[in-house]
This record gives C-alpha cells, structure tokens and sequence, in this order.
C-alpha cells in the first residue's frame, strides 16, 4: 500500500524538478531587479568605448622633424594624451603617471608606446622638466586640422581633450581615463590586455 501512494509523487518528481529549473531563473532575476541591484557595468578601471572609435587620419610630424604615417600609432598598446597648449601640474601629473604605467609593465614594456600629440599651435619649445616626461615615448605635432579631428573623435568617444586614452594595436580607442584616474588602475587594465591578447 506504502508502494502503490509513493509512485505518483516519484512520477511527478520530474515534472517538478523541470518547473523548478524554468521558473527560479525568472524569480531570482525579478527579485533583483526589484530590489534595485545592478551588476557593474565593466571590470575594467577606464570607461570602456563602446563601440570602439577608430583614430581619424592624421598630418604628424616627429619631434625631429619628420613627416609620419598614419600607422605610426598602430601596431602596439598606447597610452594616448593630448598635451594642452600650457602643461600646467594637472599635465604634468598625468605625464608622470604614464611613465609609470609603462615602466610597469616589465617584461612587456616593448609592446607598449606612450603616444604624445603636440598641437602645432603650441609654443614650440618644451620646457626641461616636461621633455624628460616625455622621453621614450611617441612625440609627434599635430597640425590644425588633425587636432580638431582627433577633438571630434574624443567626442564621439564620450570623452574630452585632456583624457587619456588607451589605443589598441589597430588604432582604436576603446579606455579613457580622466586626467586624476588611479595609475593603478590603468596599470591593471593594460597588464590584463597584454597577458590575453595575441596583438600588438
């Protein structure tokens, strides 16, 4: 008799366990949502560009001189920073923070490149202290019309001059930091990129 009750509930135990699997789902989401919880919306510590903006075509010219191409910034990790026209201590701290970051990166330093855009209407002349900044990284002058395309791009990129921005080896933007982001953080985002990426 035991026997003969147990085998509709044995039986139905399938069906119960199927609705358990279809509806929890739904019910937890629900009451998340309700709740007002809200996953983050990045493990990075930049604000990721979404989608990626690609570096406009640009008249560069090295610090020697020399006219470059436009793929002179691609084919590595950079670290992007348009200099302003007067490198004042907020420049100069974000300047100190990129060597850093770069410096860090140890056995991976080759495969990044501190990328500094001059504006061509800037003083022509970099000040001792700012030029030693700049050692070992990409300095080239923008000219005018470079400068605004590269401003727009910035824009479209939800972001503004005087931000740095982290380009991948095919010339895209796809972090920016503001001018006070924790060097840390960027520090950690370049490493991760660099440990899982198979580019640059």
């Amino acid at each position: 008799m035991t026997t003969d009750t147990a085998r509709p509930a044995t039986r139905m135990l399938p069906l119960i366990l199927l609705v358990v699997v279809i509806v929890a789902p739904a019910l937890v989401a629900t009451t998340l949502y309700l709740s007002g919880w809200r996953p983050g919306a990045s493990s990075s510590h930049g604000e990721l560009i979404v989608p990626p903006q690609p570096l406009p075509g640009m008249s560069l010219t090295s610090a020697d001189g020399q006219a470059l191409a436009d793929d002179a910034l691609h084919g590595k990790w950079g670290l992007l920073y348009l200099l302003p026209q007067t490198c004042a201590t907020e420049c100069r701290d974000v300047l100190l923070a990129l060597r850093m970051v770069h410096v860090a990166q140890g056995r991976e330093y080759q495969r990044v490149q501190r990328i500094f855009l001059i504006d061509s209407e800037a003083p022509a002349a970099v000040p001792e202290a700012i030029a030693e900044l700049l050692k070992d990284g990409l300095r080239a002058t923008a000219d005018a019309g470079s400068v605004t395309a590269l401003r727009q791009t910035f824009e479209q990129a939800g972001g503004s001059a005087g931000e740095v921005y982290l380009v991948d080896p095919l010339g895209n933007l796809i972090l920016r930091y503001r001018p006070d982001a924790d060097p840390k953080g960027m520090r950690k985002d370049l490493a991760h990129l660099l440990k899982h990426s198979w580019v640059g």
